[in-house]
């Protein structure tokens, strides 16, 4: 149970990152791209923007690469991801999968950090909304109704995309 000085102190921090000047665009953007952020207030919104990064990118330029320390997710807001995995043949890769707008990659990086396993690469101009394991573990010390709304929202996301593989793999045998 939080004390009486921790929720003053907690409800300051979230006045004063309200008060803070934001990146342009940012929170309306989740707001409005992401319908995990969909139920945030505005005020709640503006209270989460300081967390998260905004990154372009331009087709072809990688968001991360495979064996790079997986230290964030990237929640799309505009443009088209590609997930590439290199083979075990010298300059040859596979596409696991494409994300596009409303969705997330990267998503292992808020719980393990170990190093990527696959690529990201745009595959069009991109706009990505980027949380570091740092700041989330920051958010969700602070917010933690968000950041639980949001890992259970990633977990399941993973639990179809994982049962959409299944699928496609039990179709192949």
């Amino acid at each position: 149970m939080e004390t009486k000085g921790a929720e003053t102190a907690r409800r300051a921090d979230f006045q004063e990152a309200v008060r803070a000047p934001r990146p342009e665009g940012t929170c309306l953007e989740l707001k409005e791209e992401m319908e995990l952020f969909r139920f945030l207030a505005e005020a709640e919104a503006d209270g989460i923007y300081c967390y998260f990064e905004r990154r372009d990118l331009e087709p072809g330029e990688a968001l991360y690469r495979e064996n790079e320390p997986a230290d964030f997710v990237a929640f799309i807001l505009s443009g088209r991801v590609k997930i590439v995995k290199e083979t075990e043949f010298k300059g040859h890769s596979v596409v696991m999968a494409v994300h596009g707008p409303g969705s997330f990659v990267g998503e292992f990086a808020l719980v393990e950090g170990t190093r990527r396993c696959t690529s990201a690469v745009a595959m069009e101009p991109t706009r990505v909304a980027v949380l570091h394991r740092d700041r989330f573990d920051e958010l969700a010390g602070r917010h933690p109704d968000f950041a639980l709304r949001l890992l259970k929202t990633v977990l399941r996301v993973v639990y179809m995309r994982l049962r959409g593989l299944s699928s496609r793999l039990t179709s192949v045998f």
